[in-house]
C-alpha cells in the first residue's frame, strides 16, 4: 500500500497499491477480521478494485490520491495521477453511499482526464482547492500544474 485517505464523509477508505489497483473499501470500520479484497469475497465485504498502473519506477514517487473536501455525501470525488501516455491526472467519483438505493454496487466512475500540451511528466501528488474548482498537480522536479 503507497497511500491510505478516508473520504470526506469518513464512508470510503481508499488506498494507492503497487499491486497496480485503486482499492475502495466501502465502511470499513463495519467489517472485524480479515478482509478479503477481490472478486466476489470482496465485493461482499464493500472493496472495489479499479484497476490502474500504479508503477511509478524507482525514480518516480509513488501516486498519491487525494479526496475532494468540498463533496461531502451524494457523490464524493477523488483525484490520483497516472501512468498513461499522453501525460494526465484523472479524476474519479463514487457515491458516498453505495449500499443504499440506485448507488447500490455501484463502482467508482472516471469522469475526467486532466491534460495538456504543458503536462509532460507524471504527476505523482495532487490535491483539490478546498473551497474552489481546482485541482493543483506537482511532479518529482517540482514543477506544478493548476487545472480550474
Amino acid at each position: 500500500v503507497n497511500c491510505a485517505f478516508w473520504s470526506p464523509s469518513g464512508n470510503q477508505l481508499l488506498s494507492v497499491t503497487q499491486s497496480n489497483f485503486l482499492r475502495l473499501f466501502h465502511k470499513p470500520y463495519e467489517h472485524t477480521g480479515d478482509c478479503a479484497v477481490a472478486g466476489d469475497a470482496g465485493a461482499k465485504a464493500g472493496v472495489c478494485s479499479i484497476s490502474h498502473d500504479n508503477q511509478t519506477g524507482r525514480y518516480l514517487p509513488v501516486f498519491h490520491a487525494a479526496w475532494d473536501p468540498k463533496r461531502v455525501g451524494g457523490s464524493e470525488a477523488f483525484v490520483v495521477g497516472c501512468m498513461k501516455q499522453p501525460r494526465m491526472v484523472e479524476v474519479f467519483t463514487s457515491p458516498a453511499d453505495r449500499t443504499a438505493g440506485a448507488s447500490a454496487g455501484a463502482k467508482p466512475t472516471r469522469v475526467m482526464c486532466l491534460g495538456g500540451e504543458f503536462l509532460n511528466s507524471v504527476q505523482s501528488r495532487n490535491a483539490f482547492h478546498p473551497t474552489q474548482d481546482i485541482v493543483v498537480c506537482g511532479n518529482a522536479s517540482g514543477r506544478v500544474h493548476v487545472f480550474r
